[in-house]
């Protein structure tokens, strides 16, 4: 589906991508755009370009809403309604405010699953403090979810800025929040040893989680489960 490139039906750096009831695919690319494609034929054709303010860096549906988390600094949230067109219908998901742009930035990238039974948004930061939030339809926080023994990436202040280091204790980072239809929420973190960061390595050990949708409720399924990157 599309090509690299910075016209229509074409990407730079696809982020993400999602399908709606009609099996129509929204793919979104660094370039602040999502490219929307038709099924015709058993093939995908480009249909239409959507230009959004920010850049999308998961999408979901909810119903015939498209369910956007990307970081909007001009609307400090972090998670964004649009309908089929491409307007904005509501932003909510505070944004996190410190002194540094880059730590909010780090702080602020995360995936989004969609609960379409419940009518309920997920949101998980892909760092930080190994936390889970559902939010309604409307913006209303229902539950959130912070786990213990979470590690990250240490922020220090030299000379009067903040710096982030390698952590010598290692680091988790989410992987995979997806909701199961019948299950609840899953969710995976992989953690990675300061060897293993100094390495580069793009994985560690998974370690995984069932939500119960309505309560945030885990469950844990330790370490035996494969890494399953989307649903």
């Amino acid at each position: 589906v599309g090509r690299r490139g910075q016209g229509p039906g074409e990407f730079r750096y696809p982020l993400s991508a999602t399908v709606d009831r009609d099996g129509r695919l929204y793919v979104a690319d660094a370039n602040w755009r999502i490219e929307v494609f038709v099924l015709i034929n058993g093939k995908y054709e480009y249909e239409r370009t959507l230009t959004l303010e920010l850049i999308a860096q998961d999408l979901c549906f909810l119903a015939d809403t498209l369910v956007v988390q990307g970081l909007s600094l001009s609307r400090q949230t972090l998670i964004h309604i649009y309908d089929r067109a491409g307007r904005r219908v509501r932003s909510f998901g505070e944004f996190y405010h410190s002194p540094s742009p880059d730590m909010n930035e780090e702080f602020g990238l995360g995936r989004i699953a969609c609960d379409e039974k419940r009518r309920l948004i997920y949101y998980a930061p892909r760092i930080g403090n190994g936390e889970v939030r559902a939010f309604r339809a409307d913006g209303t926080l229902l539950w959130r979810t912070s786990f213990s023994g979470f590690r990250s990436n240490p922020w220090v202040s030299e000379n009067r800025t903040l710096t982030t280091r390698l952590s010598r204790q290692g680091n988790h980072t989410l992987v995979t929040l997806a909701y199961v239809d019948g299950h609840g929420l899953l969710v995976q973190w992989t953690f990675r040893t300061w060897q293993q960061l100094e390495d580069e390595a793009q994985f560690g050990t998974t370690v995984s989680f069932l939500l119960t949708p309505g309560s945030g409720e885990p469950r844990a399924l330790g370490a035996s489960l494969p890494l399953v990157p989307a649903i």
